[in-house]
């Protein structure tokens, strides 16, 4: 892929690259380097791999001094990057991440949100939206229903989002005996819509920058 994203850079006569994260941007600043553009790189979240691997940190390190700078989604990541030795605080601009509400979507109901996936009337829903990953925790969510289930059995949750662990997630909540108050809704359009026809949203996640799911 390198070389077609230096190609792409050249004919494209592109002023800056702009990459989303540590890894991708590790090849995108060596493509944008010999192409003889400048590069920036976002930095969505505090990473784990930084804490868990010295060698990925110190290419991140390296790729960093080849950066015009990064953009950092909130204070936290900002300080990640800075505690990690990856940049100083003058080449760190935080841009917070934003939500765009569209106008006149309106609103799923309480009912019809509950037909739609085949809830009782009165079930108590539980709603996440993350992708399907290891990060975002979902593993803790489904044991806490499972504790939670036997004493209020009306409880459900739904799963908005997909990803690589799903069919493991699915295995999970048949383990647990909880397949019955899960529903693995996949992608969905009109998460926004649905939001108000829940009871409690729920981010589990094990570590986030600034997660749009929940502003």
């Amino acid at each position: 892929a390198l070389p077609r994203m230096i190609g792409l850079i050249r004919r494209s006569q592109s002023d800056v690259v702009l990459s989303h994260g540590a890894r991708v941007n590790m090849y995108a600043t060596t493509a944008a380097d010999i192409a003889g553009v400048p590069s920036i790189a976002v930095e969505h979240n505090i990473d784990a791999w930084r804490a868990t691997s010295s060698f990925y940190n110190s290419i991140d390190k390296a790729v960093a001094r080849r950066n015009a700078g990064r953009i950092a989604v909130s204070n936290a990541v900002r300080d990640m990057l800075i505690e990690k030795g990856i940049l100083d605080g003058e080449r760190i601009i935080v841009v917070q991440n934003g939500v765009e509400f569209a106008e006149g979507g309106g609103t799923l109901s309480r009912s019809d949100l509950r037909r739609r996936y085949s809830f009782p009337e009165d079930s108590l829903v539980v709603v996440t939206v993350a992708r399907l990953s290891p990060q975002k925790g979902h593993r803790v969510l489904m044991e806490s229903m499972a504790m939670l289930s036997s004493r209020h059995p009306s409880l459900r949750c739904l799963f908005l989002g997909d990803g690589e662990l799903r069919s493991q997630l699915e295995v999970m909540a048949h383990d647990l005996g909880i397949e019955k108050a899960i529903v693995f809704a996949g992608a969905v359009d009109d998460v926004m819509a649905m939001l108000p026809a829940c009871d409690l949203f729920v981010l589990p996640s094990l570590w986030e920058g600034l997660p749009v799911a929940l502003i």
